[in-house]
């Protein structure tokens, strides 16, 4: 039991490291390739790797629970995948930018389907885009593929316009409430709603994301197939 106990205090002081770094990269005007930021990127990313595997082995998740069931205290861990996700495409050092994507791409996925099992979200994922180069020049080839992709980008405007400003509201609102968990007298109740909210945002954070790594995967393979 003691052995629990100091696993469950060592995954969470792991995760509010990271999470910290991950906080002090974004908030940094350095610029993303300089030694200083990838290295706090390598750093984060170690220590949430560290969390996901702790928490892997803790059995913290389960594909028959509901997120009631989760503690108030492990609802954070929900956050992991799409962390990494993002700390991933600050990845500078490696020139493989395929690979990057497609890591970030399995992240975000993994993130969203979690959310959605446990009820946080209703999120519709796209299907993942191969980069297969031929099958890419044939849609760029294909009658009206520049029209069909015009109508889209419209058809997604209100919904990415609508996201953003729930995205904004839920910034204001975690304002206010990360205040209020700092305090030593916090209650239950405000720190759960804290963390779900803390969730939302970045359910709407990941949905922008794997919508700009499904089109960034087209034009990859299509730079790929071109220079050949």
């Amino acid at each position: 039991m003691a052995s629990h106990v100091n696993d469950e205090r060592k995954l969470s002081d792991i995760f509010d490291e990271g999470f910290a770094l991950f906080h002090s990269i974004n908030n940094c005007d350095e610029p993303t390739n300089s030694h200083t930021i990838q290295a706090k990127v390598k750093t984060a990313m170690r220590l949430l790797e560290d969390a996901t595997r702790l928490t892997s082995i803790a059995g913290v998740f389960s594909t028959n629970e509901a997120v009631e069931e989760v503690e108030t205290e492990n609802l954070r861990l929900f956050l992991l995948p799409a962390l990494l996700g993002m700390l991933t495409l600050k990845i500078t050092s490696n020139t493989n930018r395929i690979e990057i994507v497609e890591t970030s791409d399995t992240y975000f996925r993994d993130f969203l389907q979690r959310c959605n099992d446990y009820g946080l979200s209703k999120v519709i994922i796209p299907p993942p885009v191969e980069i297969d180069e031929e099958k890419i020049a044939n849609a760029v080839n294909r009658p009206h593929a520049c029209n069909f992709d015009i109508m889209s980008a419209a058809r997604n405007r209100a919904t990415k316009i609508q996201r953003y400003k729930e995205e904004k509201a839920l910034e204001e609102q975690l304002k206010d409430l990360s205040e209020a968990v700092k305090s030593p007298t916090v209650d239950e109740d405000t720190k759960r709603e804290y963390f779900m909210k803390l969730i939302k945002l970045y359910v709407a954070k990941a949905e922008e994301e794997l919508d700009c790594l499904q089109s960034e995967k087209l034009i990859l393979a299509h730079m790929k197939s071109v220079g050949k």
